[in-house]
């Protein structure tokens, strides 16, 4: 009997077996992927896992999706802020608050430098929610300081 090759792909990734162990078991129970397992576990040349590896092996992958979606969650809510550069009432520079980031983190001298430069001649900066409202220093640390509390007790909720 012809077996598919759709039968033979379940059955090596189920079993962990090579392609011409897969194919000679199934054509030896007609193509049956059930009694072909039941077989390869009865002849101890299976590698499964057992139900509390797979336990934790599942619970393993869900937290992982879990901490990279928080990670996600919390970059786009920072992508959502401005950073700016204004004189008098004018914006010089408006940026995701992302980019200021990441540029102040490449160049931390320079950029210490410009920012202090900035001040220096009347230069403001702001941080601007989402919503168009300032940020105070305050609050931006008050901010930090819940997102690691809620990043470490693992709620993203806002």
């Amino acid at each position: 009997m012809a077996v598919s090759i759709d039968k033979i792909d379940i059955l090596m990734e189920r079993a962990q077996i090579g392609y011409k162990e897969a194919r000679d078991v199934l054509e030896k129970f007609d193509g049956n992927v059930v009694e072909a397992l039941i077989y390869l576990e009865n002849e101890d040349k299976t590698t499964t896992y057992s139900k509390k590896e797979e336990k934790s092996h599942h619970h393993r992958s869900a937290h992982r999706h879990s901490f990279f979606d928080k990670i996600k969650s919390f970059i786009a809510k920072i992508h959502k802020t401005k950073f700016q550069i204004l004189k008098k009432d004018k914006t010089i520079i408006d940026l995701p608050m992302t980019l200021a980031i990441i540029l102040i983190l490449i160049g931390m001298p320079f950029s210490l430098m410009l920012l202090a430069v900035g001040i220096l001649t009347g230069h403001r900066m702001a941080i601007i929610k989402p919503n168009g409202k300032n940020v105070k220093a305050s609050e931006a640390l008050q901010f930090v300081e819940k997102q690691q509390e809620k990043f470490n007790k693992g709620d993203n909720s806002q």
